[in-house]
C-alpha cells in the first residue's frame, strides 16, 4: 500500500510539471494540451518586399506596425534642388502605399526613427539644417500622419537625433551627437516633456569625434547610451556604453575595443537585467574587412560576453530586438560581393539565441546596394524591416520594406 501511495504521488508530481508546446490560440500549431509555452508557435504571417519612391533618392530608415496590421515608414525624401525632407509613408499590411507625407522644416530635414507613443500617436525623430547649422527636430503625429505639434530645438550648437524612448511619466528621452564646441562631436543626449517641452540637453564623450546611436530606459528608470567614441590619440574607435540617471547625470561610462574600430549601434535590456548591444568590429588598415559584434555586459557595465558574426567580408549591424522567446534578431547589411570594394551589399538579419550563439541568417535584395536600418518585430510573430535598395524601384535609391515570418521568410 505504502508503495502504491508513493507511485500514485510521482505520477501527481510528473503531470503537475506540465506539457511544454505552443500555448497561444492564434498559432497555426497550438496545442490545447500544453501549459507551457516552448516558444515554437508558428504563424500564417504575410511575407513580401515593397519599394517605395520615384526618380530622386528615397531612404527608409525606420518602421513601426499599426493596430490595423499596416505600417509607417520613416525617412526622407530627396527633391528637385537635391535638399532632402522628412518623408512618412503608410503603407497597408501587404505593403502596398496608402499616402506619403513631408515634414517639411528648414532648407533640409531627415528622419531616422520614429517611436510609438504612450498615447497610441507617434514622434517622429530626426534633424533639420538652416544656414548650415542643425537641430534636433521632432513632429509629433497621429496614425494619419496629421501633425499635433513640431519643434526644433537649438539649445547649445549643432545638435542632431537618431533614436529615442518615451518613460512611464511620458517624457521622451533621444540621444544623437552635437558640436558643443570646436570641429568634432559629442554625444548628446536630450530630454523633452510630451508636449514637446525641452527638459535639458547634456554632453558626454571624450575630444576625438564621438557619437550616440542607441539609448535604452533601464527597468532602474536610468538611461543607458551607446555609440561611439573616437580616441585622439591614434583616431582608434571604441564601443561606448553610458549610464546615466534619469537627469542625465552620468553614473558610469565603459569603452569596448576588440580592435582598431569597434561601434555600438544598438542596445537593449534583457529580462534579467542585464544589457545586450549591436555594433561592429574592423580594422583601420582593411576598410572592406568588418564583422557584426555583439555584446553583453551586466548593470555595471561589465562585459559577460562578446560574440563576432561574419557572413561576407564586410559585415554592419543596424539594430537589435529580442523576440517572445528570448532570442535575439540583428538587422544590418553584408557586403554581396566579397573583398572587392564594390559597394555592392545585401540586407542581413541574424537570429541568436540568448548566450549570444548563431542560429540562422537570411540575406535580401539583388545585384546592386541594398540595406535596413530598422527591424520590428509584428503581431503575426514575424518581422518587418526597412531601409533603402539600389536593385530595385523605379529611381535611385528607394524606400526598401521587407516582411518576413518568424523564420526570415
Amino acid at each position: 500500500m505504502k508503495k502504491l501511495i508513493i507511485f500514485m504521488f510521482s505520477i501527481v508530481l510528473l503531470g503537475s510539471c506540465g506539457k511544454k508546446g505552443c500555448t497561444d490560440i492564434n498559432a497555426t500549431n497550438y496545442n490545447s494540451d500544453a501549459t507551457t509555452d516552448d516558444g515554437t508557435c508558428e504563424y500564417n504571417s504575410n511575407s513580401w518586399e515593397k519599394y517605395l519612391g520615384d526618380s530622386l533618392n528615397e531612404f527608409g530608415n525606420s518602421i513601426a506596425e499599426l493596430i490595423d496590421g499596416g505600417y509607417l515608414v520613416l525617412g526622407h525624401s530627396q527633391n528637385s534642388n537635391n535638399q532632402f525632407q522628412m518623408s512618412l509613408s503608410k503603407i497597408d499590411e501587404d505593403g502596398n502605399e496608402l499616402w506619403n507625407k513631408l515634414y517639411i522644416e528648414g532648407s533640409s530635414s531627415y528622419g531616422y526613427h520614429i517611436l510609438k507613443t504612450n498615447s497610441g500617436n507617434f514622434l517622429l525623430i530626426g534633424s533639420s539644417n538652416q544656414n548650415n547649422n542643425s537641430d534636433v527636430y521632432l513632429v509629433n503625429i497621429d496614425e494619419d500622419g496629421n501633425e499635433i505639434w513640431r519643434n526644433t530645438y537649438d539649445n547649445f550648437g549643432n545638435e542632431s537625433a537618431y533614436y529615442g524612448k518615451q518613460d512611464d511619466n511620458g517624457n521622451f528621452i533621444l540621444v544623437g551627437n552635437g558640436y558643443q564646441t570646436g570641429s568634432l562631436a559629442d554625444v548628446y543626449l536630450m530630454k523633452i516633456q510630451n508636449n514637446g517641452t525641452f527638459i535639458w540637453g547634456k554632453y558626454f564623450g571624450a575630444s576625438g569625434g564621438d557619437i550616440g546611436y542607441s539609448v535604452e530606459i533601464t527597468s532602474e528608470n536610468n538611461y543607458l547610451v551607446t555609440g561611439w567614441i573616437t580616441s585622439s590619440l591614434d583616431n582608434s574607435q571604441n564601443l561606448y556604453l553610458i549610464k546615466t540617471n534619469n537627469d542625465g547625470i552620468m553614473i558610469w561610462e565603459k569603452t569596448f575595443s576588440s580592435s582598431f574600430v569597434n561601434a555600438g549601434t544598438s542596445v537593449i535590456e534583457d529580462g534579467n537585467g542585464d544589457y545586450v548591444i549591436s555594433g561592429f568590429t574592423g580594422e583601420m588598415n582593411n576598410p572592406n574587412n568588418s564583422d557584426i559584434l555583439l555584446l553583453k555586459t551586466d548593470t555595471n557595465g561589465n562585459q559577460l560576453w562578446l560574440k563576432t558574426f561574419n557572413e561576407s567580408f564586410k559585415d554592419y549591424a543596424s539594430q537589435i530586438l529580442k523576440t517572445s522567446n528570448n532570442e535575439y534578431v540583428i538587422v544590418g547589411h553584408t557586403s554581396a560581393t566579397a573583398g572587392t570594394g564594390v559597394d555592392n551589399y545585401d540586407v542581413l538579419l541574424l537570429k541568436i539565441d540568448e548566450n549570444g550563439t548563431f542560429i540562422w541568417s537570411k540575406k535580401y535584395g539583388g545585384t546592386s546596394y541594398d540595406e535596413a536600418s530598422s527591424v520590428i518585430n509584428t503581431a503575426d510573430n514575424g518581422f518587418a524591416m526597412c531601409g533603402r535598395t539600389d536593385s530595385y524601384g523605379s529611381g535611385l535609391y528607394d524606400k526598401y520594406i521587407i516582411k518576413t515570418n518568424n523564420n526570415g521568410e
